[in-house]
């Protein structure tokens, strides 16, 4: 990543962190669990072998505790939650630090996924030390995610671990590029939309016919960014070489990420959340207003 910038870690007085910075992905499924536990399966096994029981050392229980996790614990999660016997799966594992992990995963097999615009989805992070020493086996990982699930739509992005969500908020109200959106309230209303603009950028068939296909992508974004048609009949669209912050205080703007977003809103594709608030103000009350603020932050117009 050169020298653009430092890592966005922020400590209190006694050496915790209370913010991380990390790499991010995530994919939302339009399915209910049943019917997607097979392929979800497999994509916990992926990230497991991609950061092995040395970074993701924790599990949480169905009572919310902590546990060890092992290798016949994970069996063991296995058989709790696939291959669909529940109408519902949540697992959550972790790793790298209390309350701010270096590394997570979260996949909630939702049973009212693909109504009323809900989703599954799958959301999980390596801390930016891994990602910076394992780039290209992590970008594997993402694109054999996106093989293997049936998704309407993912990214990849640096974001954020940890932290009140006042902290967050005001680090993504300087870096731009930094994901700190939270897929429990996303999915509850993202139907077949675009999460976002973001590095890199996964489209299922639907929202990719949705936004007139390859051929309108390729004419209505920069020559810089780069089109990919997936096997499964989506695509998957990088916004330059390397994933970039934006630091709003050095005036970096995010040019391809503007582009990307005000084509996905001039079709009405872009999502903002609506059901659910998840953003707070100064006073740690709901805050819709800069929650749509920060989902449109690089759409032109909106």
């Amino acid at each position: 990543m050169g020298q653009e910038r430092s890592k966005l870690e922020v400590m209190d007085a006694d050496g915790d962190f209370l913010t991380r910075e990390v790499f991010v992905t995530v994919f939302y499924v339009p399915h209910p669990h049943k019917d997607i536990a097979t392929a979800a399966e497999r994509a916990l096994r992926a990230y497991l072998e991609l950061v092995s029981f040395r970074h993701l050392t924790e599990y949480a229980d169905p009572n919310g505790e902590w546990q060890s996790l092992t290798e016949q614990s994970f069996r063991d999660l296995l058989t709790q939650w696939f291959p669909g016997s529940t109408p519902n799966a949540d697992v959550i594992l972790s790793g790298g630090g209390t309350g701010t992990p270096e590394f997570w995963l979260r996949y909630f097999g939702n049973a009212f996924a693909g109504t009323d615009g809900e989703a599954s989805y799958l959301w999980c992070w390596v801390s930016r030390a891994f990602w910076d020493a394992h780039r290209d086996r992590t970008l594997e990982f993402v694109d054999r995610l996106a093989q293997g699930l049936p998704f309407s739509s993912g990214y990849a992005s640096l974001g954020l671990s940890g932290g009140e969500k006042w902290r967050r908020q005001a680090l993504a109200s300087r870096y731009l590029g930094l994901d700190i959106a939270r897929p429990v309230a996303v999915c509850l209303d993202i139907d077949d939309m675009a999460a976002g603009s973001y590095w890199l950028n996964y489209f299922g068939p639907e929202l990719c016919a949705a936004v007139g296909g390859i051929g309108a992508l390729r004419n209505g974004l920069p020559d810089e960014v780069g089109i990919e048609k997936l096997p499964t009949g989506g695509c998957r669209i990088q916004l330059g070489p390397e994933p970039r912050l934006g630091d709003v205080n050095r005036r970096e703007r995010l040019q391809l990420n503007e582009a990307l977003a005000s084509f996905l809103l001039s079709r009405n594709v872009l999502h903002v959340p609506m059901k659910c608030v998840y953003f707070e103000d100064s006073n740690r009350l709901s805050d819709p207003e800069a929650q749509r603020a920060w989902h449109l932050r690089f759409a032109s117009g909106a």
